[in-house]
């Protein structure tokens, strides 16, 4: 099914994480939805995929697992040709953050969390050549 959504380059609506996770949250418990922030990812990955199989009650993974795991190349990078364009200019950074905070907010609310405010140093940091 072609939409215009689907045809936009501007992918505004994929970071509205509330309203996704609202409708996920009207089937199931939250209990069974395990939310991890992609910064929180890039930090510790290790940690956070033992939290992951704990949540799923999975077995631990050995430690020749957990280094196959780590020694994988991220996907979620800049494309090389992107690079060089450079970093988000400060007055777009501005307008996102600017349109997404009330989304951000109530996300956080949703989740007793104030991570997904993003207003920790985290999510400033992450290099703009990744």
């Amino acid at each position: 099914n072609i939409t215009i959504a689907n045809l936009s380059r501007v992918r505004l609506r994929l970071g509205l994480y509330q309203v996704y996770l609202q409708e996920w949250l009207d089937l199931f418990p939250r209990n069974q939805i395990l939310v991890v922030r992609l910064e929180d990812y890039s930090q510790n990955p290790l940690e956070i995929i033992k939290n992951v199989h704990q949540f799923l009650n999975l077995r631990s993974l050995s430690d020749g697992e957990h280094k196959k795991l780590m020694d994988r190349p991220m996907l979620n990078t800049r494309r090389e040709s992107d690079k060089k364009v450079g970093g988000m200019l400060q007055q777009t950074r501005d307008l996102l953050d600017n349109f997404y905070r009330p989304y951000n907010i109530k996300l956080a609310k949703l989740l007793r969390d104030q991570r997904f405010l993003w207003n920790d140093k985290v999510k400033r940091n992450i290099s703009d050549n990744e």
